[in-house]
């Protein structure tokens, strides 16, 4: 009995913490995002992490192996001078994937807090994880987007033709986002059975 009282204290706290943390993680998020998006628009200098094409097999090496072929494909940039095109769609893409964690943030809150009261099978949590599923899937494809098409921009801008220069214009596309949208959208429906089970359960009741 004194086992499962514990037990039971440490998994109050565990979910009060965790619920915390997803409470400061969400409002650190929006800070950052908001005052990220107005520095990238006002700011000399715009911080871009950029595709590149620069090759390292020149890499000075003094061990027994050696650098025989290798291309670096993504650099951190601060970059002068863009055009306030280029800063909107660098600014929204960064605004809009730091969103998405947002929303995984609060929806970790909101599930913490279900499980405390002891209902996490609820019709409204369940249609909050679908609409993040879909939140996730839809953001971090439109922020990635958007976030390319500001390296494109970039690109252009640093060099006329950047066709076979150092600066390339490609696109980076994680597949995060979309793995993660995939498993919150099980995550629905495995709530969706679990409500309905309750509801069940709490009719025989």
């Amino acid at each position: 009995m004194k086992n499962q009282t514990r037990s039971t204290m440490l998994d109050t706290i565990s979910l009060r913490v965790l619920s915390v943390l997803g409470v400061l993680f969400a409002s650190w998020g929006l800070v950052w995002g908001f005052f990220g998006f107005v520095q990238t628009l006002t700011n000399d200098t715009v911080a871009v992490t950029q595709p590149v094409s620069l090759p390292v097999a020149d890499v000075a090496t003094d061990g027994p192996a050696s650098v025989t072929s290798g291309e670096t494909t993504f650099a951190e940039l601060t970059v002068d001078g863009l055009s306030m095109a280029a800063r909107l769609l660098l600014g929204s893409g960064m605004l809009l994937l730091t969103l998405v964690q947002v929303m995984i943030a609060i929806a970790v809150v909101v599930l913490c807090r279900q499980l405390l009261a002891g209902r996490p099978f609820v019709r409204a949590l369940g249609r909050l994880v679908a609409a993040l599923s879909v939140v996730v899937l839809a953001g971090g494809m439109i922020g990635q987007a958007l976030y390319g098409f500001g390296n494109f921009q970039v690109a252009t801008e640093l060099n006329r033709d950047p066709i076979g220069t150092a600066f390339p214009m490609m696109m980076h596309i994680d597949s995060t986002p979309f793995v993660i949208g995939f498993v919150l959208a099980l995550v629905a429906m495995a709530f969706a059975v679990g409500e309905r089970l309750q509801r069940e359960t709490d009719g025989l009741v």
